[in-house]
């Protein structure tokens, strides 16, 4: 408060149930506010902290307090740089998946026509051979007709 004091040249602090909310929450507790310099120490003696005799906790040397968890047990909320980088890299991953999506889908598609494809082939393929048949028979009994034909035509000249 007399930093703010300081700062704004006399105005005195109005914000004092507000600083006493955000002074509690693990989120708003840095290393500047942990520091043991007369500031804070009296902003801390204000609200039932330590007395000036006892040291004020270091939250860097707590090892519960790098993986985001207070001395009290108390989680701290994520901060504004890692919930972006989460944020970012859970999209990054929802474009890889649908990316892999669309590749799946046109690939199943392309299967779907590929297999369309097999299908009218085969049946052009079954088409093809039946008129083939057809005309080979058509071919053949020309044939015979044509032999029977000369057959007649040589036992009358006979």
């Amino acid at each position: 408060m007399q930093m703010y004091e300081n700062i704004q040249n006399g105005k005195p602090f109005k914000y004092i149930h507000c600083w006493e909310i955000m002074i509690r929450n693990p989120k708003w507790c840095s290393k500047e506010l942990t520091k043991t310099n007369g500031f804070n120490r009296q902003q801390f003696n204000n609200i039932n902290s330590p007395t000036l005799d006892e040291p004020l906790p270091n939250l860097g040397d707590d090892p519960m307090a790098s993986e985001g968890v207070n001395s009290d047990d108390v989680v701290r909320p994520q901060g504004r740089k890692s919930c972006k980088e989460k944020n970012r890299k859970l999209n990054e991953e929802k474009g890889v998946m649908n990316a892999l999506n669309k590749l799946q889908c046109t690939l199943e598609k392309q299967v779907n026509v590929n297999m369309v494809d097999l299908e009218m082939k085969r049946e052009k393929d079954r088409k093809d051979f039946e008129l083939r048949e057809q005309v080979m028979k058509k071919e053949i009994e020309l044939k015979e007709k044509a032999q029977k034909l000369r057959e007649r035509a040589q036992r009358r000249q006979e």
